[in-house]
């Protein structure tokens, strides 16, 4: 045995949480999840016309489906450190 040294390489791991609806496809009433932080959210229907929007949304929110015909959306969550989510949902 020498006196050779032995170097450990490791890699650190980090968790990111993403944005996450659920149930998708939406019947009547969805859950959004969001990291951590304060977002603001938009929804676009299928030919990018804005629907709604909300701002300073944090943690998980409800998204009621009520007022909006079946079809294709886009949810675009956003903060203020500039990270950007688009989330492709179906209402029934």
């Amino acid at each position: 045995y020498g006196s050779d040294a032995i170097t450990i390489v490791g890699v650190n791991e980090t968790t990111q949480v993403l944005p996450f609806l659920y149930p998708n496809p939406v019947n009547g009433e969805s859950r959004l999840q969001l990291p951590a932080g304060v977002w603001n959210i938009r929804m676009y229907d299928s030919t990018g016309r804005l629907i709604s929007e909300n701002n300073r949304i944090q943690g998980v929110s409800s998204l009621s489906a009520q007022p909006l015909h079946s079809g294709y959306y886009l949810l675009r969550a956003t903060n203020e450190s500039g990270d950007a989510w688009t989330i492709p949902f179906l209402i029934k």
